[in-house]
């Protein structure tokens, strides 16, 4: 016999449409992540570029204490 546990249950969902992330200046669409890069180690630089003019945004995003381990995976050769 398995053993069943059960999780509490969740919120649902809101109905409210999803706000953009980052608006283009120019065009004023949603722009896409097109890139990520440490500025020091308490900050990172996302760029973003707009799909229709391929203007680019950067904004400084304040990283939060490392959680993350790189587990390297062995190659079989």
């Amino acid at each position: 016999m398995t053993n069943v546990r059960s999780f509490p249950k969740t919120e649902t969902p809101s109905k409210e449409p999803i706000k953009a992330l980052v608006l283009c200046p120019v065009c004023n669409i949603e722009m896409c992540l097109f890139g990520i890069e440490s500025e020091s180690d308490k900050r990172d630089l996302f760029t973003f570029e707009c799909v229709a003019c391929s203007g680019l945004e950067v904004r400084g995003v304040q990283v939060k204490a490392a959680a993350s381990v790189i587990i390297p995976i062995p190659i079989n050769e």
